[in-house]
Parts: structure tokens; C-alpha cells; sequence
């Protein structure tokens, strides 16, 4: 430091520390855990931190196989919004799209998990089941917004078959008559 400038500290009384905490260290009597960014203490009110591998294994045996019903998922989403939000520093006046407030949706959730359902989690063009799948909109989500949640709306492609799609038809402006079409294609290369 220049010997110019003053330190910020200079003259100011260090906190003192209270009779009861002089000598002990912050070890005694709880458990810490050493990781790549140092010790953290995880007794209990310490959310959020490291816990311990016994103490892991506990809770996940405490939690296995409770399942969250609809009514519980509304209850949080719904906590989860409004005056916490406006409290946040990082809250800039409700500025979200409405296409991602619609995707990150309750309902739009429960719309993929019908439609994944009633397609057996099979790729309706090339059979595939389970791995990467995605529900594309049959009638386009930005053209058509009052059927955008609709059953019938949606179509079960893997993500190969999706990208295809796209990659033929675009991603704005699709119809019925486009998917159609690349249905019966895909069936002929069979």
C-alpha cells in the first residue's frame, strides 16, 4: 500500500468477542466436512451446505417414496410467486415472457405428461422409446394460442426426428398437413 493512503480500518475498534465464545473454535462439537472449497459446517440449521454421507443417506431414506400431489405443486408454485419475487434483488418488474411463463407452467407440465402418456413415451415417427423425447406442437405454440395446451395439439418426436422437422419445415408457420407429410416420409424410408 502507497504510504499516502490510509487504510479504511485505521482507527476503527475491532468487534469484540463475548466472554462465552473467547478460546473455543468453531469445530467444537460439530461435524465439518472438508471440500474443494473448504470446511463448511452442516449441523442442523445450515441448509444448503454440505452434509455428510450417513446424514445423506438418512434423509433420502426419510423421503423415499412420498410422492407430491397436484394440490401440493399448486401450493408451492404458487408461493413462489408474487410479493417473494418483488422482495428479490434481482426482481426487475415482472419482465418474462409469456412464452416462457406458459412453458415453465403447472399446466403446460401436466399437458406434456399427457401426451407422453397417451404415446406410450414413443417417437411417433421412427418407434423409438424413451430417451430424448420432446412434445412438438402440431399446429404452431405462437400462431395458435388457443389451442396451444390442447391434447390434440401435441405429438411425441425424439429429438433427432424433431430436429428433422425443423430443419425441413422451419420452425415458424408449421400445420397439420406439414407433420402429416413428414409422418408418411419417415414411414417410406422404413
Amino acid at each position: 500500500m502507497p504510504k499516502e493512503q490510509i487504510p479504511w480500518n485505521k482507527g476503527k475498534k475491532c468487534p469484540q468477542i463475548s466472554e462465552a465464545r473467547k478460546g473455543k473454535t468453531p469445530t467444537k462439537g460439530k461435524h465439518w466436512k472438508v471440500s474443494g472449497k473448504g470446511r463448511r459446517n452442516i449441523s442442523e440449521g445450515m441448509k444448503g451446505h454440505l452434509v455428510s454421507l450417513a446424514t445423506r443417506e438418512k434423509i433420502g431414506k426419510s423421503e423415499r417414496g412420498k410422492t407430491v400431489t397436484e394440490e401440493q405443486k399448486k401450493n408451492i408454485s404458487k408461493t413462489h410467486k408474487g410479493k417473494i419475487r418483488e422482495k428479490s434483488s434481482n426482481w426487475q418488474g415482472g419482465i418474462t415472457l409469456e412464452n416462457t411463463l406458459i412453458r415453465n407452467s403447472l399446466d403446460y407440465s401436466l399437458w406434456r405428461k399427457a401426451i407422453f402418456e397417451r404415446d406410450n413415451f414413443t417417437c411417433q415417427r421412427c418407434g423409438k422409446h424413451g430417451g430424448k423425447l420432446i412434445v412438438h406442437h402440431i399446429n404452431n405454440f405462437a400462431d395458435f394460442p388457443e389451442i396451444r395446451l390442447a391434447i390434440n395439439n401435441g405429438i411425441t418426436l425424439c429429438k433427432k426426428c424433431h430436429n428433422d422437422f425443423h430443419k425441413i419445415y422451419g420452425k415458424k408457420n408449421n400445420t397439420k398437413e406439414q407433420l402429416e407429410e413428414f409422418l408418411d416420409f419417415g414411414k417410406k424410408d422404413e
